[in-house]
């Protein structure tokens, strides 16, 4: 039987659709792996257990969080940032994965907010500037602003006053002038005169029309029966008076961003103003405040600082999901993506702001998109798919690139994503997706070396929010403990190798929990939210047996040096494309193979099993109880006996402990 050696130099194509497994033509095929479970692809190839997950704060479930929860990050400078959970009625605050307690001096560790749970599950939206969060929802916009101190926060539940709301006609109502109308310009603030009484006071914020053509007005402030102020729309062909039956005063102007006409959904701020859209009125319209005032809205005075208004008219429905300050203006609904473009080097006004259409996607509601080095990342309005926007310089247009091609089954109705960048050479950027099935699906980019690896998180229970501060990237879980649903807040961290994680230190070390200092340090407290639960424990980089917490606690037989880590287990799983060797006299695919041998190439590695064999690490003579030390290098395994037509390795774990996988060598043997 025919010999072949075979090498899988990287693993930089991520876990590959189903649909993929016959295009052995795609050098995708070769980069690629058909499961990557709990593991992150590293930028330059390799493949590593992901983060454990250390459990930070557990949501009461007083607040109903099953109703609707949203974790929000809040970046008040370089060095304070904060996560930010809102539940029915309150808002906690978390620094440096710690609660700040005490809010405003009044005792209680939350901020109290009128946001309750049946508006958190609806449109969502967000955005901030220094020390102000704006956030959007169907019920209304609401400001959260950070005071002096760390508990220090206010919240405005009607940041907009009714006199800087904006209006938008929703009726067809008109009168026809039944004498002479005269203004006093063609543009700009003007005052119009009535030949005869005709104005009233109702006709403040409605719209003043010349029905030859040439010019509208709204009207700004009613002065008497026979002149009102406005401030033009439209000029006016000359000032000369208009004959009666010539024009005419359309009513049926109403304020938006208030209660009765609901809130917007999304909002950023942009070039000194804040635009907000998605109002659940009037959908395709978006508005844009006055320079510096972010939330006074009313158009005035026509100026180039005054506020702007804007409809997105085409041949389908276009509702806002989301609003975004990149190199434009960026608009995103539900049939097409839209741009603001930017005229030279001049700031966006009324009269030079003009909508165009980019590309026709459409993105899904309720999930921000996130910015990117190269572009926007947004989810497909169906749900199936990743998409970033981009702009050609070349092409002097956005186009859109469908980034989950060949892993698009990871990607399974998101609810939620999150951006984080990288801070060093040795990592690429991270893209996340909540699914609604609480699982999550991780993306390492690198897309000027066109790494776009994805790979699939699990855990014991689910998924359900998400949000990254700087380099920390928080989840909110849902899981179930002693027979009650729970959700934790918790914090990925690269040092730990369980989830929902609690590590007990000794020394100088800062703590989730000291050692006891006055025993031997094999009682470890504190684990209430573990309560009846298997448990992994690892202590000194040795893995210990399986323990079930019980009365919030768990006893070792001995104690730790330096630390010991207690949290709930996660599986990893890899498994390889079946083997093709690209010969010249065609493919293999046919053809019954077996895997002979294996040999991982790795790099700072505790633990390994190929085919459910484990890669030996330990070498004699032992020292008992030592932690197991990490190796870098290569190890041969086999024999791997069984023929098969669809022959493949799977990689996997026997312990929660470190390992990074390089590369892949392996012989196959071909038979008939």
């Amino acid at each position: 039987m025919t010999r072949l050696a075979q090498i899988q130099t990287n693993f930089t194509s991520g876990e590959l659709d189903p649909l993929v497994r016959g295009r052995v033509d795609l050098q995708q095929y070769y980069n690629g792996m058909e499961t990557l479970t709990n593991v992150v692809v590293q930028p330059q190839g390799g493949v590593s257990r992901r983060e454990g997950l250390k459990y930070v704060f557990t949501i009461p479930s007083s607040q109903n969080p099953q109703d609707g929860l949203r974790i929000v990050p809040f970046e008040f400078s370089e060095t304070q940032t904060y996560i930010l959970i809102f539940v029915h009625q309150r808002m906690y605050v978390f620094q440096n994965q710690q609660q700040i307690t005490n809010i405003n001096g009044s005792g209680n560790a939350y901020l109290a907010t009128g946001l309750t749970s049946a508006t958190l599950a609806d449109k969502f939206g967000f955005t901030q500037s220094h020390d102000t969060l704006v956030v959007f929802t169907v019920a209304g916009m609401q400001t959260f602003v950070r005071g002096a101190t760390n508990s220090t926060w206010t919240v405005d539940s009607s940041p907009v006053a009714a006199a800087n709301r904006p209006y938008v006609r929703s009726g067809t109502a008109a009168t026809d002038g039944n004498t002479t109308a005269t203004p006093s310009a063609t543009s700009g603030n003007i005052t119009i005169t009535a030949g005869a009484s005709f104005f009233s006071a109702d006709h403040e914020n409605q719209q003043f029309e010349s029905t030859d053509g040439f010019g509208t007005a709204r009207i700004t402030k009613y002065v008497s029966a026979t002149v009102v102020e406005a401030v033009t729309q439209t000029s006016f062909f000359d000032t000369s008076a208009m004959a009666s039956g010539t024009w005419r005063v359309n009513t049926g102007f109403d304020e938006r961003l208030e209660n009765a006409s609901g809130g917007c959904s999304c909002g950023t701020f942009h070039e000194g103003r804040l635009f907000v859209g998605g109002n659940s009125t009037n959908p395709n319209m978006i508005f844009g405040s006055k320079v510096g005032d972010f939330f006074n809205f009313r158009q005035t005075d026509g100026l180039d600082d005054d506020a702007i208004q804007a409809e997105i008219s085409t041949d389908q429905v276009n509702e806002i999901t989301s609003i975004r300050s990149g190199r434009d203006l960026q608009i995103f609904t539900t049939g097409a993506e839209y741009y603001v473009p930017q005229p030279d080097t001049s700031p966006l006004t009324p009269s030079n702001f003009v909508v165009k259409q980019a590309t026709r996607q459409g993105s899904k509601t309720d999930i921000n998109p996130v910015g990117s080095e190269t572009g926007t990342y947004f989810v497909a309005r169906g749900g199936k798919g990743i998409r970033e926007l981009t702009y050609s310089d070349q092409e002097t247009t956005y186009a859109v690139a469908n980034i989950s091609l060949l892993c698009s089954h990871l990607v399974s109705t998101p609810t939620r994503m999150a951006y984080k960048v990288s801070r060093s050479s040795t990592e690429g950027d991270r893209l996340f997706l909540i699914n609604s099935d609480g699982s999550m699906a991780n993306f390492t980019l690198l897309r000027s070396q066109n790494v776009v690896a994805a790979s699939k998180f699990t855990t014991s229970g689910e998924f359900v929010d998400i949000a990254v501060d700087n380099d920390d990237v928080y989840v909110i879980t849902k899981r179930t403990i002693n027979s009650a649903t729970v959700y934790y807040l918790e914090v990925f961290d690269e040092n730990r190798t369980t989830d929902a994680a609690i590590q007990y230190f000794s020394g100088a070390v800062a703590p989730d929990q000291a050692i006891p200092t006055d025993g031997d340090g094999t009682t470890h407290s504190g684990l209430s939210h573990l309560e009846g639960a298997t448990v992994d424990v690892i202590r000194d980089d040795n893995v210990l047996a399986q323990k079930t917490v019980s009365s919030s606690a768990i006893t070792t037989d001995v104690g730790p040096t330096t630390y010991t880590e207690v949290g709930l287990p996660y599986t990893v799983t890899m498994k390889t494309m079946p083997f093709e060797p690209r010969l010249s006299s065609g493919n293999v695919q046919a053809q019954r193979r077996r895997i002979v041998e294996a040999t991982p190439i790795m790099y700072n590695t505790q633990n390994l099993t190929i085919n459910s064999k484990d890669v030996p690490f330990r070498s004699f003579p032992l020292t008992l109880g030592a932690g197991v030390t990490n190796f870098t290098g290569t190890k041969k395994v086999g024999p791997i006996l069984g023929f098969s037509r669809a022959p493949a390795l799977t990689i996997g774990q026997s312990a929660p402990l470190f390992f990074t996988l390089l590369a892949l060598e392996y012989k196959v043997s071909l038979g008939q």
